[in-house]
């Protein structure tokens, strides 16, 4: 998995191995750290979000005794910039284990808040979400792997996230493995959902988004995410109505538009097959 974010995020801050930071902790100072605390922990690069049964005079009263004093600003986040990612690359690393961890991916074009997050966020369900995923059945009827999972536009937020998928595989049936799950995203870009799956895809999606304010805390949390986020407060009532209208030829024409993996890196971890 390191090694698959090294490739999306090539030539960026966030390329470096683990032996990089062993070598960065090594010799970091005191000093450097409470430098780099000083510039991030910020009080205009915070959000403060309280939930619950509360008085709000009260609550106002205490943040402006306690937090009033702060110093103000405007909070710039840190962007990621250009990758030098290059696609179709190939990279196999031995290690003598007694499986194969075979990942593909690739950077998304892809942000939170892209018109096409939603319906891909209902396809990841569909291709790779727990028992009804494309890719479990792959894995029930042919048995060529025995784990795996993916996502597309995986860790979007105002900055496009990644796309991935990852299978643990036995060394004799490495390549039937790699063909298989390839031949599903191909799949499903060429036909399509089928009304049964968009319907159970919709369903986990609000029940998922029932969850994130299923506690006070999440709630909190869900708030300040939106402050920083910077998204609009009816967002997820928009979600919501935008999840119940969606139709099939709406998630076809996104899967077509996404699920293709021969730009992905492929990399191929543990005793290879010679």
């Amino acid at each position: 998995v390191r090694m698959l974010k090294n490739e999306i995020y090539k030539g960026t801050d966030n390329e470096w191995t683990a032996d990089e930071m062993i070598s960065i902790l090594k010799k970091v100072t005191s000093r450097e750290l409470h430098a780099i605390h000083s510039a991030v922990l910020r009080p205009e690069s915070m959000v403060v979000s309280i939930a619950g049964q509360f008085d709000e005079q009260a609550i106002l009263a205490l943040l402006t005794k306690y937090l009033g004093g702060l110093p103000g600003g405007t909070y710039v986040p840190k962007r990621t910039g250009a990758n030098a990612f290059e696609p179709g690359k190939k990279i196999d690393f031995v290690m003598h284990r007694d499986q194969v961890f075979l990942i593909m991916g690739q950077p998304s074009t892809v942000t939170l808040k892209d018109s096409d997050y939603l319906p891909l966020h209902m396809l990841n369900l569909i291709a790779f979400y727990a028992l009804g995923s494309r890719l479990y059945a792959l894995r029930e009827q042919t048995g060529l792997f025995y784990n795996a999972s993916g996502g597309m536009a995986s860790g979007a937020t105002d900055e496009p996230g990644h796309d991935s998928v990852y299978a643990i595989v036995n060394p004799n049936t490495l390549d039937q493995a790699e063909e298989g799950i390839r031949e599903m995203f191909a799949s499903l870009a060429r036909n399509g959902v089928t009304e049964e799956e968009m319907h159970a895809a919709q369903q986990m999606t609000l029940k998922k988004t029932i969850d994130l304010i299923a506690t006070t805390a999440e709630r909190a949390s869900l708030f300040a995410g939106m402050e920083v986020l910077d998204l609009p407060e009816d967002y997820y009532d928009s979600m919501i109505a935008r999840v119940n209208a969606m139709t099939v030829d709406e998630l076809n024409l996104v899967a077509k538009k996404y699920f293709d993996t021969s730009k992905m890196v492929r990399i191929r971890v543990g005793l290879l097959p010679k």
